[in-house]
């Protein structure tokens, strides 16, 4: 078996930070429990050490040379959004690690950016428009309602009920609401009105997608979007396998692979998509680093219900980055 690095954060002192936590006062700048991550390797026969991040990271990283694998549980340091930063450190050590490149890592935070390589390569995805600034013009191929989201962040951050906007002034109020507290553009997309769903694909060699799992919202009066409030709240019901016609099902998952292999994806990661005022699939978003968690996480979910326990999803992702970082070398 290997010894694996498990790079995490110290929830008692980031919590002290107000900008890291969501409103039930869980931690933004983190994928996974360190200690359950631990419990489920040393369950496979890993020998496992839990490294706190900090700006110290890459020093006390290579203290111990007998790491031979790493994985990062966190987002950032001082920001929920510094995977990437993390991800370089990574590997500049030459370690194996978890998880997509450094470079894979920035597109998939930048949304816009993601898209414009969907457009590429003919993957459905919303149409949309990037504002830097209020006095822009809404180019005249929408229609209301509109969504309007921070082009460059995760886990919902500045998702809300009021993202959805019907008219010139809420999407201008809104424009303004995301140029001003996330100091970033604002992408206003198509607003998709349909059944929404997830994929999760594992592996790099031999990338598969697993289960379809859908995403429900059972009370009708409330969000019907992934909303911070409504992930904060779980007021989400999931079913996996979802209820989809075989060749829709499929089709999903063909530009799911699709995806992975475009932007050389490694590891894991999941993918957001809705149906469209068609009923058609239209992928989202990408997330390259996705939960962990074993209990509230989608991709341990749908990793159990393909028959992969929480220690096999997590024994068969270190297998994975060692096999595969050896096969680059050679």
């Amino acid at each position: 078996m290997y010894h694996v690095g498990v790079v995490y954060n110290d929830r008692e002192s980031l919590n002290k930070d107000q900008s890291y936590l969501t409103n039930t006062g869980n931690n933004l700048n983190e994928i996974a429990d360190a200690q359950e991550v631990k419990a489920a390797l040393e369950a496979k026969g890993h020998k496992v050490s839990l490294i706190k991040m900090s700006v110290n990271i890459l020093s006390d990283i290579i203290k111990d040379d007998s790491i031979d694998c790493l994985i990062n549980l966190c987002c950032g340091i001082k920001k929920s959004k510094e995977q990437a930063n993390i991800i370089s450190l990574f590997e500049l050590t030459g370690i194996p690690f978890v998880g997509s490149s450094a470079f894979v890592q920035e597109i998939g935070l930048n949304k816009s950016f993601t898209k414009h390589i969907f457009d590429a390569y003919n993957i459905p995805n919303a149409s949309f428009q990037v504002f830097s600034s209020d006095k822009q013009k809404l180019e005249t191929k929408f229609n209301y309602p509109l969504m309007v989201k921070p082009d460059s962040e995760s886990s919902s951050v500045g998702i809300t009920a009021d993202s959805i906007v019907h008219n010139e002034k809420e999407l201008y109020d809104r424009i303004r609401y995301v140029l001003k507290n996330f100091n970033q553009n604002a992408l206003v997309e198509e607003y998709l009105p349909g059944r929404e769903f997830t994929v999760a694909v594992i592996g790099t060699d031999n990338a598969k997608a697993l289960p379809i799992l859908e995403i429900i919202f059972p009370d009708k009066n409330d969000d019907q979007i992934q909303s911070r409030r409504i992930k904060d709240l779980n007021k989400i019901d999931k079913e996996c396998p979802a209820n989809l016609a075989p060749e829709v099902a499929q089709k999903i998952k063909d530009d799911a692979l699709k995806v992975y292999k475009i932007f050389d994806c490694s590891s894991y990661i999941r993918i957001d998509v809705k149906m469209n005022i068609h009923d058609e699939p239209v992928f989202i978003e990408l997330n390259t680093l996705p939960g962990l968690f074993k209990d509230t996480s989608d991709v341990p979910y749908i990793a159990s219900i393909d028959g992969m326990s929480y220690e096999d999803l997590l024994d068969f992702l270190v297998k994975d980055a060692i096999k595969n970082h050896d096969i680059q070398k050679l």
